[in-house]
């Protein structure tokens, strides 16, 4: 009988989490939505790759759709990228992409990750020693 009243107590602290988890949700939606875009030519964009594909493929990607890598994201799968020509959404999904952002509204979160050794002021302040 206690180890029952244990799971209905651990329960209804989980269901109380529910409205804060689904307003956090919402709230990621939005911001994704508020900064799609369309790429257009001469624009650079973030652009999110499906989970698992790599930089050289995201690149191979990039370059059949007349787009050039400007730089990696976090992960293999973000990349920013430079557009020839304007795409439609159409174009974006058939070429494997799932999604253009504003890189730099999104560029906070896909940076790629620099160790404290690695960092050019690190290389700088060697440099001059």
């Amino acid at each position: 009988m206690l180890r029952r009243e244990r799971m209905d107590a651990a329960v209804e602290s989980w269901r109380g989490l529910l409205p804060a988890a689904a307003l956090l949700a919402a709230c990621l939606i939005a911001v994704v939505i508020m900064h799609l875009r369309l790429p257009k030519a001469g624009e650079q964009l973030a652009v999110v790759f499906p989970p698992g594909t790599s930089l050289a493929q995201a690149a191979g990607i990039l370059g059949a759709a007349d787009a050039r890598l400007v730089r990696s994201g976090g992960l293999d799968n973000i990349v920013v990228a430079e557009f020839t020509r304007d795409m439609s959404l159409a174009e974006l999904v058939r070429g494997g992409m799932w999604l253009a952002l504003d890189p730099q509204v999104a560029g906070g979160c896909l940076a790629p990750i620099v160790s404290a050794g690695h960092s050019p002021m690190i290389r700088k302040r060697d440099a001059a020693l």
